[in-house]
């Protein structure tokens, strides 16, 4: 009897494990005929700015969550894109640099910058850029 109670369970873990991969498959199917497979893009080496209004100094390396279908645009136009981060990080005040709230908010305001890099044809489209992650952060 407890041998076939053990059965039964593995066998439904077994089909559990199964619904779930097979969903998965689907979903990054479906995904990836939408364009929407998503590579990090570093646009290079760490940016080093002052801090607007201090004597301080910030090094922030920065990645982007970006659509694939996006990724030759992307370095066609990194120098703009590098441009288009340093300048949003030179505007901020110092208080965008001390919590992770306003960190947060900096990627925000970075992502929708280098957005608007990138026309949208229609009202449905997607952004390119997905998301910003800072891989580094030091201030001095």
């Amino acid at each position: 009897m407890r041998m076939a109670k053990k059965i039964i369970i593995i066998i439904v873990v077994l089909l559990l494990l199964l619904g779930a991969a097979v969903g998965a498959y689907f979903l990054i199917r479906a995904n990836k005929e939408k364009g929407l497979a998503i590579i990090y893009y570093s646009p290079g080496d760490a940016f080093v700015t002052n801090i607007y209004g201090t004597d301080y100094l910030v090094k922030l390396n920065v990645n982007l969550a970006i659509r694939l279908v996006n990724q030759e645009k992307m370095a066609e136009i990194n120098n703009v894109v590098r441009d288009t981060i340093l300048r949003t990080m030179r505007s901020q005040p110092q208080e965008m640099f001390e919590t992770a709230e306003t960190l947060q908010e900096m990627a925000d305001l970075i992502q929708k910058n280098v957005n608007t890099l990138f026309p949208k044809e229609s009202a449905d489209e997607e952004d390119v850029v997905l998301r910003v992650y800072f891989t580094e952060f030091v201030t001095q």
